[in-house]
């Protein structure tokens, strides 16, 4: 990732990657994500997730952990391999504990749905500390 030349800090495209199967969470994210001043890309599964990954550079990966196929912890471990410091948020209609507590606890965070828009606001501006607000 692009680092400032004057302050040495890692400097995150204005590029969002959505990967949700339900297409109605893919719309409302695009809208918002926009309106708040991003670019958003949005695919409905993990492998086109990775795929679009591969090619282009995104600030943050919001995924859904629930898929069909390859779930979104699948997709975080294959999008870590290659990006290692890529920004990654877990959205999520379910609980998940154990194993898959320590991938949650390596990303941003998971954000249970349905959730507010306040609250994806809040884990996005963790990283994006000059976003506007809707």
């Amino acid at each position: 990732m692009p680092m400032t030349a004057d302050t040495d800090t890692l400097v995150l495209p204005k590029r969002i990657l959505v990967i949700d199967d339900e297409e109605s969470i893919r719309l409302l994210l695009d809208e918002y994500l926009e309106i708040i001043g991003f670019e958003v890309h949005s695919v409905a599964s993990g492998p086109e997730g990775l795929k679009a990954l591969a090619n282009e550079e995104f600030g943050l990966i919001i995924c859904d952990v629930s898929m069909p196929g390859m779930d979104g912890f699948q997709v975080f471990e294959e999008a870590v391999k290659s990006k290692p410091d890529q920004q990654f948020l877990f959205i999520t209609g379910y609980n998940y504990a154990g194993s898959r507590e320590n991938l949650i606890e390596k990303s941003l965070g998971l954000l249970r749905k349905p959730f507010h828009l306040n609250d994806l606001h809040a884990f996005i501006s963790s990283i994006y500390p000059d976003i506007q607000k809707a």
